[in-house]
């Protein structure tokens, strides 16, 4: 039989139906990493829009909307430092696809454990392998803020003296912490 299943010795019955179901399920599953939606802001420049110009690059024409607030969000923030900024001379600063990349052989196994969740017909596996699939995505970009290999260019003196400290993007930790996961069904 297909999809038989042996527990303790003991012979389960066809699987197949579950299995295919949980196949399925994890095939419409998505984790998603970065600053989310929903920051409460009222014009047209959401932080959906902003992790998307972040992660594909930004055009000069969309940037002055970004660079000309007082009080960027967390969102604008990330745009900023991962894209750069010629009007306010800040370098590239990647934090989310550097991060992830720099972690992917743990990131494969935490997908690993998924797919074998669905391959027994474990829905409930699922979830937990992708929760934590997210959580660790999640903390492996906050990380990457201290972590050596993001090489990033050091900060010109001018911003070390106003800041009164050599960390690189971190302030207040706002930007770091609005970084979170969120799953989704596509």
């Amino acid at each position: 039989m297909f999809g038989e299943l042996t527990v303790d010795g003991q012979t389960t019955g066809d699987m197949s139906a579950e299995i295919m179901k949980a196949m399925e399920y994890l095939d419409k599953q998505q984790v998603l990493v970065g600053i989310p939606d929903g920051s409460g802001r009222d014009d047209e420049l959401t932080n959906a829009k902003l992790l998307h110009y972040h992660t594909t690059g930004t055009k000069r024409k969309q940037k002055p909307e970004v660079e000309g607030n007082k009080n960027p969000t967390p969102a604008q923030q990330l745009l900023l430092e991962s894209s750069g900024s010629p009007r306010q001379h800040i370098p590239p600063r990647p934090i989310i696809e550097p991060a992830i990349e720099a972690h992917q052989s743990e990131i494969d196994e935490l997908l690993q454990a998924a797919s074998d969740a669905a391959s027994q017909g474990n829905i409930g596996g699922i979830d937990d392998a992708l929760d934590k699939l997210g959580l660790f995505a999640q903390n492996v970009a906050r990380d990457w803020f201290e972590d050596s290999r993001n090489k990033w260019p050091p900060l010109n003196k001018k911003t070390i003296d106003r800041k009164d400290s050599e960390a690189i993007l971190i302030d207040t930790g706002a930007m770091r912490q609005a970084i979170t996961y969120v799953r989704r069904e596509e």
